[in-house]
């Protein structure tokens, strides 16, 4: 989990605050650390073959981003797929962060509630800070 700095950087953000919701939750278990240095490697691979140099460490550009965000979905177990039905769309189509505000409510129909106060707490607190539902 990082922080992209771009036009969707709320939107990468508040993902990445789902993200770590979970795991704190103990919903999201950690790759070894051999699976994270692949992980890593196979990410520098992505970025020099896929991106533009100039971004290559810098700043990243929208469409990079959700490539970010689709790995923080994948984590969590949850679909890329955001507009069901209509892949064109959602590649031709302009970025809807709604189309994200039902996280909470997909976690939870993939997962048996067993949340403790703390875990409901944190929760709720990420719900009030960021907006995700």
């Amino acid at each position: 989990m990082g922080y992209n700095y771009t036009f969707c950087a709320q939107l990468s953000a508040e993902i990445g605050a789902r993200w770590l919701s979970e795991y704190v939750k103990g919903n999201l278990p950690l790759p070894s650390p051999q699976q994270m240095l692949e992980d890593v490697t196979a990410e520098l691979e992505w970025r020099k073959k896929d991106r533009p140099y100039a971004f290559v460490s810098g700043a990243c550009v929208t469409p990079f981003t959700f490539h970010y965000i689709d790995e923080l979905l994948q984590d969590m177990g949850l679909s890329t797929r955001r507009k069901p039905g209509n892949l064109f769309g959602e590649l031709m189509m302009p970025a809807d962060p709604s189309a994200y505000k039902n996280l909470r409510q997909e976690l939870q129909a993939k997962q048996q509630p067993s949340l403790n106060d703390s875990a409901i707490a944190l929760d709720r607190l990420v719900e009030n800070h960021t907006g995700l539902r």
